[in-house]
């Protein structure tokens, strides 16, 4: 009798070295005050496919200008790909009002995230369920709060109420509430944000992946040593 490994899962990894591009911005762990007359953020990255659902997104940001002045809200949708044009043509007059932004994301996304107040990710779970989400690490890791839907490995990095809200993949208006609440509640919002980036660096740094794997390598090197000579 000898033992075999079973399953394991190591989760993907945040490197901190791409924090220096953040430097000199500001961060929503110390909140911007709105009365300035500047735009509440809310930023969405991803590639512009049908696996993400950045049409409700768009209706939330339709939502909420909607039961506010337009100037009220910025919804920034970073990212290229195969939907990109019929989503702009979906949202050209919430573009036009400056509700909406397009924008690519370049060699490095994280200084437009860091203009964000908020962080989104909304997919189409009848086509896709997220895995770790470098998206949603990469909010975690500019202080912001995070509103995700709540399917695949979104709640292993989101603790709903804790880090930011799971909201009910495909619903605009679940979406739109809690980001009208994060709006309202600056110090929540900082609070939030503050305790993604500190879980992301505790629990998805690359010293822990890296120890992850070398356990795994250590495993598999021990069981092998461990058979019968002849075992297949």
């Amino acid at each position: 009798m000898f033992r075999r490994l079973g399953g394991r899962v190591v989760y993907n990894a945040f490197d901190p070295m791409r924090l220096e591009a953040l430097q000199g911005l500001p961060n929503a762990r110390a909140p911007r005050p709105l009365a300035d007359g500047r735009p509440f953020t809310v930023v969405m990255t991803g590639r512009m496919q049908p696996r993400k659902d950045h049409g409700s997104v768009i209706s939330a940001a339709r939502l909420l200008a909607s039961r506010s002045a337009p100037s009220a809200w910025r919804f920034l949708l970073i990212g290229d790909g195969p939907k990109r044009r019929e989503l702009q043509i979906q949202a050209a007059d919430l573009v036009t009002a400056g509700v909406v932004e397009f924008a690519s994301p370049g060699l490095e996304v994280l200084p437009l995230v860091g203009t964000a107040d908020v962080g989104v990710l909304m997919t189409n779970d009848a086509t896709h369920a997220e895995g770790c989400s470098n998206s949603i690490m990469e909010y975690m890791a500019s202080g912001l709060a995070v509103v995700c839907c709540d399917s695949g490995g979104n709640k292993e990095l989101v603790a709903d109420g804790v880090n930011g809200y799971l909201v009910r993949p495909g619903d605009a208006a679940d979406l739109a509430r809690r980001l009208e609440q994060l709006r309202a509640d600056p110090v929540g919002r900082s609070r939030m944000g503050a305790a993604g980036n500190a879980r992301l660096l505790r629990e998805f740094s690359l010293a822990r992946m890296i120890d992850a794997y070398v356990g795994i390598y250590d495993d598999c090197v021990r069981t092998t040593r461990d058979l019968p000579v002849g075992t297949p």
